[in-house]
């Protein structure tokens, strides 16, 4: 099933979730970390609470009920098998999920509650940054930068499609046509580029594009940038020609 969203806004009280991509720079760590050598701090710290559930109509319903009486608002999504919060402060959550247990043992919402640092997949694709899933390993550099800085000392905006097409189109930079042109091109090219990687035949691909500020579809040299998780290669596609991102 496709993941069910979720708010509960509680009069008075503070969201202690974060929105699933909020300050989320998802697409550009794999480059990130193969320049600079560690996970970026937006990574880091950056959890998950997460119920592994049995599910069915009346648990569904149940947790529903539940939620309407949390003394927090919070946000997040669920599916047949898990229901996810994001959060930016490791203590609201593990006081949020004390909470929770609290709640649902009261609600009969059958479930487990569990938690993680949220790169599930970067623990996958570099092992070596983690201590387990609950911990890091401490970042061993004179002066660590964030992406967002990263990305704004290239002079690059880090909005994928999704993000761009719900940002305010009332405001300064690319104009709404212009990004409509810029998703036309983007689909196009995803549509003539092969869904696995040319390397190592994996379909564990992301792909995603480095805006830089004005750049219009029409502007020579728009690549869209692809990351193969197994074989951790980068490259990048402009409908016509596949070519790999060397260092």
């Amino acid at each position: 099933m496709d993941w069910k969203y979720f708010k509960h806004d509680s009069p008075g009280t503070e969201l202690i979730s974060k929105e699933e991509d909020a300050d989320c720079y998802y697409d550009y760590v794999p480059a990130f970390i193969e320049e600079n050598g560690y996970l970026p701090i937006e990574c880091r710290n950056c959890y998950k609470g997460l119920i592994f559930w049995t599910f069915s109509r009346s648990n569904v319903a149940k947790f529903r009920k539940m939620l309407k009486t949390l003394p927090v608002s919070i946000h997040g999504k669920y599916d047949e098998n898990v229901v996810v919060f994001y959060f930016r402060d490791k203590d609201k959550m593990l006081n949020f999920l004390d909470i929770l247990q609290k709640e649902m043992s009261g609600f009969k919402v059958e479930g487990r509650i569990q938690w993680r640092v949220s790169g599930r997949y970067w623990q996958n694709a570099y092992p070596h940054f983690f201590e387990s899933a609950k911990a890091l390993k401490p970042i061993r550099v004179k002066k660590e930068i964030s992406i967002k800085n990263w990305l704004t000392k290239k002079g690059l905006t880090a909005e994928s499609r999704e993000r761009m097409e719900r940002a305010d189109m009332s405001e300064g930079g690319i104009s709404v046509s212009e990004k409509d042109e810029l998703a036309k091109e983007f689909d196009k090219i995803l549509a003539y580029t092969p869904r696995q990687c040319p390397f190592c035949g994996g379909t564990d691909i992301t792909n995603r594009m480095l805006v830089a500020p004005n750049l219009k579809a029409t502007d020579p040299g728009f690549w869209v940038i692809f990351y193969c998780i197994p074989c951790n290669r980068r490259f990048e596609s402009d409908g016509r020609t596949i070519r790999e991102l060397k260092s």
